[in-house]
């Protein structure tokens, strides 16, 4: 198990949270479940709900060049693409 942080930067705000996972896509399907969208704005339970359900199907972490565990993908609401990096890292 590894443990990967979370930074999305949505409407100009950034929220960060950890979570326990196996691998990068899970990890990405639990960050999802777990968010707490009550303390960002204009980030709604169906814009929540609708990505859950979309499974990040068109979405693959992307690899940041030049380092090692670190990845980047888009999560789109109805307002605005979240930019959602996330780090690797392992549990002692």
């Amino acid at each position: 198990m590894f443990l990967y942080t979370f930074i999305m930067n949505y409407l100009g705000g950034v929220f960060v949270s950890q979570v326990i996972a196996c691998n990068e896509f899970d990890a990405m399907r639990i960050w999802l479940r777990e968010l707490d969208i009550n303390r960002i704005e204009d980030f709604t339970e169906a814009d929540k709900q609708s990505l859950i359900a979309d499974d990040f199907s068109d979405e693959d972490p992307i690899l940041i060049e030049g380092c090692k565990n670190v990845w980047c993908f888009g999560a789109r609401t109805s307002k605005e693409l979240a930019v959602v990096n996330f780090i690797k890292t392992e549990m002692e």
